[in-house]
């Protein structure tokens, strides 16, 4: 057993040393001696840190296959793309440096010059760099390239964390799903969790993202640890997530925390909260609104506006500034827009948001081919999921197990909420609306895996259903898209369009409950 334990640790050094010599190869443009080092070890500590929780989760051999795929698959996505875009994608200074999202240049160009200057680490916590609103994530980037890198530029440093934190979330889901008697859903779960574009292409750049969709999956588990075993380390775990979420995203955190009340308190036969626990997430919750309304307030507004008062202001501004946006980003949705009444030209943006990225879009747009490959991929993952979320919405009215069926209900309407804020807050835009959805991907999958097994035990027949309601929308986008940008087939008038896309879809809807009940009367007679 020695003998093979000093095994695993020299192939756990000799793959971080010949992996990080190919990355420092590829990627560092400085002292390649020093970046090498820093490189393999950063590699080797985040295998260690995963063998850790491999072994914490049970060392399922399957465990250990996806944790491998999260991690390798996203940082290698992050080095090719930003190997890639430089000479295929658009000439622009963000693109040119090999960034996918301008969030991401601006805050690792804001870092690189706060590394430059001698600033102390803190001044990332002050209004004059707005890249992060709350100044956690340009911190770590700071953290990162002053002191790991050496004052050097070094990226790939910033995926291979990225990719760590996105690995990380994995064996959490998987004793999640352990902790709620739902072990069968684990491998379908797991595998929407390592393969879910969005997910993936956010893990593979140096985003908050991933942090914050694995934070969110440790607060989540260790509410449900504590509320099954009430083991004691599960406190420690709970209060490290949330800690990094009030960090990084103080409004995450607080909707966590209302999230794992709920979830206990639905199955409260189990364990009830104790009073003391109340004043802290007390304290919590202010604290959270604190940052939060600091991270949003405009400069000097802190002081004269209450924190309540800012974050409503802003979310209002936000939500008008986005409508905007979206007419100015798209002139067909403009157009169709000023033929609406005024009330409904809002709901009909939010609407549009949901279907972000609209799939016919990404597949019929004119743009060059890396960007077209990345949008289509994006699209793919949200038009696999959405059939599955719609089902499990309706399915789960007929959950007979009452206490799993009220959670459902409550995924449903957590899942549903964030959606649709979502959508309001981000309009009709095709990256941060998809970016902010998938911080709850540990809701959406655990959803998406009930919705499949129950979906399974009922032959497919609803889900096959909906997926074809969603075909008919494609279908017919698909030729709207088409006549649009090659002007080929002949263009429905998009309400016209529409209108066609909700009749065949209630005739699928309608004929399929009709056919239901006709096959439920006629089994009744035979019998």
């Amino acid at each position: 057993m020695k003998k093979y334990n000093n095994l695993k640790v020299l192939l756990f050094i000799g793959a971080s040393i010949t992996l990080g010599g190919l990355i420092t190869v590829l990627m560092d443009q400085n002292n390649r001696l020093y970046g090498w080092f820093i490189t393999s070890l950063m590699l080797g500590l985040s295998f260690f840190i995963l063998f850790l929780l491999f072994r914490k989760a049970g060392s399922a051999r399957f465990l250990g296959w996806m944790m491998a795929a999260v991690f390798f698959l996203r940082l290698g996505l992050g080095i090719t793309l930003m190997k890639t875009l430089p000479f295929a994608g658009y000439d622009t200074e963000q693109q040119k440096a090999g960034y996918v999202f301008f969030d991401a240049y601006r805050r690792d160009s804001q870092a690189m010059e706060i590394v430059r200057s001698d600033k102390p680490i803190l001044t990332v916590f002050t209004k004059k760099y707005a890249t992060d609103q709350y100044g956690g994530y340009l911190g770590l980037s700071v953290f990162v390239y002053r002191f790991l890198s050496a004052g050097d530029f070094r990226p790939h440093l910033m995926l291979i964390l990225s990719a760590l934190a996105s690995a990380i979330g994995l064996p959490f889901l998987w004793m999640l799903l352990s902790s709620f008697g739902a072990g069968k859903w684990q491998k379908f779960a797991g595998w929407w969790y390592v393969l879910y574009p969005q997910a993936v292409l956010l893990g593979a750049s140096p985003m908050r993202d991933p942090y914050l969709i694995t934070l969110v999956t440790i607060v989540f588990w260790a509410g449900i640890e504590w509320q099954n075993r009430g083991i004691k380390p599960s406190w420690g775990w709970l209060a490290t997530g949330l800690a990094g979420l009030l960090i990084l995203s103080p409004g995450i955190a607080l909707i966590s925390i209302i999230i794992i009340l709920v979830w206990i308190w639905l199955d409260r036969s189990k364990r009830l909260i104790p009073w003391w626990i109340f004043p802290i997430i007390l304290v919590v919750i202010v604290t959270g609104i604190i940052i939060l309304a600091y991270g949003l307030a405009r400069q000097g507004h802190f002081v004269k506006d209450s924190p309540i008062e800012i974050i409503l202001n802003w979310f209002k501004n936000a939500a008008a500034w986005d409508v905007s946006l979206t007419q100015g980003a798209s002139g067909q949705i403009a157009f169709q827009l000023k033929s609406l009444p005024d009330w409904v030209q809002f709901p009909f943006i939010v609407i549009y948001g949901v279907l972000q990225p609209v799939l016919p879009a990404t597949i019929m747009d004119t743009s060059v081919w890396i960007w077209r490959i990345i949008t289509t991929y994006l699209a793919l993952g949200w038009y696999l999921l959405l059939p599955l979320l719609v089902y499990g919405s309706c399915a789960v009215f007929s959950e007979t197990n009452k206490i799993l069926r009220n959670k459902m209900l409550w995924l449903v309407v957590v899942i549903w909420s964030w959606i649709i804020i979502c959508s309001a807050r981000a309009g009709g835009d095709m990256w941060d609306n998809p970016r902010y959805r998938s911080i709850i991907l540990i809701i959406i999958v655990i959803f998406a895996a009930w919705a499949w097994e129950r979906a399974r035990l009922q032959k497919f027949i609803w889900l096959k259903r909906v997926a074809l309601v969603e075909g008919i929308f494609i279908l017919f986008f698909m030729e709207w898209y088409a006549a649009r940008y090659y002007r080929i087939f002949g263009k429905l008038p998009f309400f016209t369009m529409v209108g066609w896309i909700v009749g065949l879809s209630l005739l699928v809807v309608v004929g399929g409950i009709v056919y239901d009940r006709y096959a439920h009367h006629h089994k009744q007679i035979k019998d």
